[in-house]
């Protein structure tokens, strides 16, 4: 199979197993003016780090079974003194005013066939797939 993303691009042969993670990590200090109703400047910081860590399996040579899920973490930082509408601290250790907590994100199973590959260079590769979402109660 042909190379890529890491959920559906490296190939196993029949009985090899690849692991994968993928790491993503953000900070945005933010800042913005006054709005009507609350007279005072808003300010804070939004820190998120996720992990999505990942296998395939080679059930044959054309056939693969990958598994992943995400992994988060996030806090949101208000600096203010004032008490605000629509900013307030938040973590992924606890619920969130709208989400439950939790570091547990979505997990994907796929199955992929491989029904022509050219091999190396120029040239065809047609695979299908299908799987399926298990959602996480974090979202």
């Amino acid at each position: 199979m042909p190379g890529g993303n890491s959920d559906m691009g490296l190939g196993a042969k029949k009985n090899e197993v690849y692991l994968s993670i993928e790491n993503s990590t953000q900070y945005i200090d933010w800042w913005h003016e006054q709005i009507p109703g609350e007279e005072f400047d808003h300010s804070g910081s939004l820190l998120s780090v996720i992990f999505r860590p990942g296998v395939i399996y080679g059930l044959s040579d054309r056939i693969n079974l990958s598994f992943n899920t995400t992994l988060g973490i996030r806090s949101m930082d208000w600096f203010g003194t004032n008490q605000s509408i629509h900013h307030r601290d938040e973590y992924t250790n606890s619920d969130f005013s709208n989400a439950n907590g939790g570091i547990l994100g979505d997990s994907k199973i796929v199955l992929r066939y491989l029904h022509k590959n050219t091999g190396a260079g120029d040239g065809y590769r047609i695979i299908f797939g299908g799987g399926i979402v298990i959602p996480s109660k974090n979202t």
